[in-house]
């Protein structure tokens, strides 16, 4: 019922015009992750496994200009996230392409937890443990070898709020 958000329309459709391979974006300003998007330097660091599962699957895009009203700019956006998983947007959020609905969740969720263990490492002001790159590459390969972890994941939050009581307010 009702209408999309234009700014909404204009990204995910720059997004599927651009990946074939791609059934479901899901993008956010979840808290974490909008941080570190707003952060001049706007990196996910690999400092625990689930920033380690997005090594080399996270493209950036600095150069936010306003609210997203015209198909150049999807398109633009959908060029820089490129073949990677997720799109971190300058002083924006975060954007996740995904072929399954499943996996755009459970990607969307990790990467909160990831900037959310980043942010709070980070916040100790001590110097921060990064992992190194040949064990970021083997734990991303581990993490997509099966995705039935994903899928499952996916159905218990389904069965959480199918269980749960909605009201209309």
């Amino acid at each position: 019922d009702g209408e999309a958000d234009i700014t909404a329309v204009k990204i995910h459709l720059g997004v599927y015009r651009n990946r074939p391979d791609v059934k479901c974006v899901m993008h956010c300003h979840m808290p974490y992750a909008t941080a570190v998007a707003c952060l001049e330097n706007p990196v996910v660091e690999m400092v625990h496994q689930n920033s380690a599962r997005f090594y080399n699957k996270i493209a950036y895009d600095q150069g936010y200009n306003g609210l997203a009203t015209a198909d150049e700019e999807g398109d633009r956006l959908a060029s820089i996230l490129g073949d990677k998983l997720v799109l971190f947007m300058g002083n924006h959020g975060v954007l996740v392409a995904a072929p399954t609905i499943y996996e755009a969740f459970d990607t969307i969720y990790y990467i909160e937890r990831a900037c959310l263990y980043q942010v709070l490492a980070r916040a100790t002001g001590k110097k921060v443990n990064i992992i190194s790159d040949e064990l970021c590459a083997k734990i991303s390969k581990d993490f997509y070898v099966s995705k039935v972890y994903m899928l499952k994941h996916f159905q218990a939050i389904a069965r959480m709020l199918s269980n749960s009581e909605i009201t209309d307010i």
